[in-house]
């Protein structure tokens, strides 16, 4: 989330696919997991291109006791150099948090992480970037609270934060949109719509896809 530009990142985390990686809550969309092998084949094909790009690629090891444990995005967000960890929206997935966050402190120091407050809820999938402008999907997994926290981080950076509210039939507002570069949006109709992103900067634009 620092940046969607390759050439300003410097490093990647990860998560190896757990075998209990089919009883994952990833199965919002259809069926959930059910290939581990390829999913481990895939997950290695993101760990190569990233490094072939000149990322430096940390993986830690599996979890067998959080089947969503791969998806390590929601357990931390990054802005500039550093970390909010936040309070995930599924219970079942609170065990993830204490082996991301000891990883970060160890590799960016205990200055660089804030803790999000207690009550307050926001997965790291309901977060997109469009240059300085964060989008923050409201969904059944990030509260008001949370966004609130994420608010506040925010402005130690000047950054600003708009909401989106994401419909109950979607998870995250990372299911149903993307920044692949710094000028573009992508979302598909249906779910979303152009005017939920508000004005944005010059030479930047939302493309829509099909439903």
């Amino acid at each position: 989330m620092t940046t969607v530009t390759i050439e300003q990142k410097v490093r990647l985390f990860c998560r190896s696919v757990p075998d209990s990686y089919s009883g994952a809550l990833a199965n919002f969309f259809g069926t959930g997991p059910t290939d581990i092998a390829l999913a481990r084949t895939q997950h290695k094909a993101y760990q190569d291109a990233l490094k072939q790009a000149g990322i430096e690629v940390h993986v830690l090891d599996a979890d067998e006791n959080h089947p969503d444990c791969i998806f390590v995005e929601d357990q931390a967000l990054f802005v500039d150099g550093e970390v909010l960890i936040p309070n995930v929206g599924a219970p079942s997935r609170e065990g993830e948090r204490p082996a991301v966050e000891a990883f970060l402190r160890s590799h960016l120091g205990d200055d660089k992480i804030h803790i999000m407050a207690d009550g307050a809820k926001m997965d790291g999938g309901d977060v997109i970037r469009l240059q300085d402008i964060f989008y923050v999907g409201k969904s059944s997994r990030t509260n008001d609270e949370g966004i609130e926290e994420f608010r506040k981080f925010l402005s130690r950076f000047g950054h600003e934060l708009r909401v989106v509210n994401i419909p109950g039939n979607a998870l995250h507002i990372t299911s149903l949109s993307s920044t692949p570069t710094d000028d573009l949006i992508i979302a598909p109709e249906g779910y979303l719509s152009p005017e939920l992103f508000g004005k944005l900067p010059d030479g930047c634009e939302v493309v829509m896809m099909p439903e």
